[in-house]
């Protein structure tokens, strides 16, 4: 199927008596949703292709972005998430974002959430929080927190 624009039917108040007209189940709806199952099947064949034929220098274009990562071509796009660093969760200097983003599957990057209070920001900072290319687990170099830190995670899928 060639791309076509969208053609959906939509009753117009100006064209329509709505008194008068009686409701077309197969225009108003039955073909608007055929157009729609169409174009999602172009897409997805468009998705289809682009994982068979990936563009030169690129790895395969289709991984766990779907179609997204088809059409858009950006491969395991960053993915944002809030979450608290509770105080209690430190372990020997180090809290594990393991559970949630295991290093194996994803990189991360993380900083104090625009939420964070004062308090909050002078504790990450007094952490000293290095960037660790090993593991999803952060390391207080500093002072470990001792009170709950919102942060902002950004991860990307491997």
């Amino acid at each position: 199927m060639a791309w076509t624009p969208f053609n959906f039917f939509k009753y117009d108040p100006t064209k329509h008596d709505f008194d008068s007209t009686t409701f077309n189940i197969k225009q108003a709806l039955n073909d608007n949703w055929d157009h729609v199952k169409a174009l999602i099947e172009e897409l997805r064949g468009k998705a289809v292709e682009t994982e068979a034929t990936p563009t030169a220098g690129s790895t395969k274009a289709l991984t766990s972005g779907g179609a997204f990562t088809a059409l858009t071509g950006k491969q395991n796009a960053p993915q944002t998430a809030e979450l608290t660093m509770t105080a209690a969760g430190w372990s020997n200097g180090q809290y594990s974002l393991e559970n949630q983003y295991p290093s194996e599957q994803y990189d991360i990057e993380i900083g104090p959430s625009s939420d964070a209070t004062a308090e909050q920001m002078q504790a990450y900072s007094a952490a000293l929080i290095p960037i660790n290319p090993d593991a999803n687990i952060v390391i207080a170099k500093g002072d470990v927190p001792a009170v709950d830190i919102p942060i902002a995670v950004k991860a990307v899928k491997k």
